[in-house]
């Protein structure tokens, strides 16, 4: 059943109240009865006339044919005229880039990625990165590697281990840890009652090496049987004497530290100053970079990474959500600081934006097109009236109420103009 609107009631009301003024005057003629027909007979022609315009913009009012159901014949015009308004009003060059002068770019990401975001695109990142590696054939991707290792020479030349090994060797860092660990390591050999032990024993041997025979050897056993020379307590004295100066091997200020760390480094540059560390560092990256090794390392890494990360809770991906983290909050904080940082995010995104809104012009032509050729001309018409609807009444009700309005001036003139 259809839903009459207010135009329809209008126009009804119109009709009904001229039916019965009619009546009426035909009944009782007067002034009044004639003026009040002649408002509502024009009130109902502008109404119809209204009714029949705006009915004709959609469909055929009482099947007439000619100029009428405008939009479904006109389609193509309506579908150029559209894409028209969408391209050079909605998506024109001048307000593209006036919302861009508009836009800070910088801003509005530093107050979109709050903590909370920022941990959540951290945990994303991991997931992916988690996906991705679980997802890779080990073997696959090593030959790959080597493939590309192998054709890049660039690549290949900046894998310079004799520079890197004659860098890293010069370094103090590694010598300072290697004394630290064999002192602890001789420190704990000696110290204690097994370190007494140890000590007397390597005495007993030492004399037993030096004294085999002769005089020497008698003289030593006579000195033992009379207790004056006791392994045990030349044992203790060593302990007591060399412990102490162990413990300093670790303290970069003592003399016995300096002391070795120039020995080490003495010795350090004695071997790169031969021929053999050249040698034998050319010997070692021919080795690493040969397909068998580069096949057995890169496979290992991407096996050892893929197994950490397939761990409940893996501490490995905790460490990635952690960096990427740190990494976002470090590109923010330069972000908000750095005014040339800023200039280039806004210029970057700015760019994009204004180009992807510019080769969007065309694909919105498109969009509008299909949309509006996928329609029926029913679809078509509900789209424009259910837009228009409260002014397509309006025009209608207004059609009524100018049409009264004249007829009431007409027939005022008339009157008037009889008389």
């Amino acid at each position: 059943m259809k839903k009459f609107n207010r135009a329809d009631k209008t126009l009804i009301t119109v009709a009904g109240m001229f039916i019965i003024v009619l009546v009426i005057k035909t009944h009782y003629e007067n002034v009044f009865t004639r003026g009040l027909l002649f408002c509502l007979e024009a009130a109902l022609v502008g109404g119809i006339a209204d009714w029949f315009a705006v009915t004709a913009l959609f469909r055929k009012p009482l099947g007439i044919p000619w100029h009428t159901a405008i939009l479904p014949r006109r389609r193509e015009a309506f579908t150029k005229a559209t894409i028209q308004l969408a391209q050079e009003q909605f998506f024109s060059r001048k307000n593209i880039f006036n919302h861009l002068k508009q836009f800070n770019a910088s801003e509005q990401l530093i107050l979109f990625m709050n903590d909370e975001r920022c941990n959540m695109a951290a945990v994303r990142g991991a997931d992916w990165l988690q996906q991705k590696l679980l997802l890779l054939d080990a073997n696959q991707t090593a030959e790959k590697l080597i493939v590309f290792i192998h054709k890049n020479k660039d690549f290949v030349k900046i894998i310079d281990i004799d520079s890197l090994g004659r860098k890293y060797l010069r370094q103090d860092m590694w010598k300072n840890i290697l004394l630290e660990k064999l002192s602890a390591l001789i420190y704990d050999k000696l110290s204690g009652e097994d370190g007494l032990v140890y000590l007397e024993a390597q005495l007993k041997k030492l004399a037993d090496k030096k004294f085999k025979s002769g005089m020497s050897s008698f003289l030593f056993s006579l000195g033992g049987v009379l207790d004056v020379i006791n392994n045990r307590e030349c044992a203790a004295l060593i302990q007591n004497k060399i412990l102490p100066l162990i413990g300093q091997i670790p303290d970069n200020g003592s003399r016995i530290h300096k002391r070795l760390l120039s020995i080490m480094n003495a010795t350090v540059d004695d071997v790169l100053a031969q021929n053999i560390w050249s040698d034998a560092a050319a010997e070692v990256k021919a080795a690493a970079l040969s397909p068998m090794v580069l096949n057995s390392l890169i496979t290992a890494g991407i096996k050892n990474i893929q197994g950490q990360f397939s761990q409940i809770d893996s501490p490995l991906k905790k460490d990635v959500v952690e960096l990427l983290s740190q990494a976002v909050n470090l590109f923010l904080r330069d972000l908000h600081d750095n005014f040339l940082v800023k200039k280039l995010i806004n210029n970057f995104i700015n760019d994009i934006v204004g180009r992807s809104a510019l080769q969007a012009q065309g694909m919105i032509g498109n969009i509008v097109r299909r949309a509006i050729a996928n329609m029926s001309d029913a679809q078509l018409n509900e789209l424009v009236y259910a837009k228009t609807k409260t002014d397509l009444i309006w025009i209608r009700m207004n059609g009524s109420i100018v049409g009264g309005g004249i007829g009431l001036l007409l027939f005022i003139g008339i009157t008037v103009f009889n008389k």
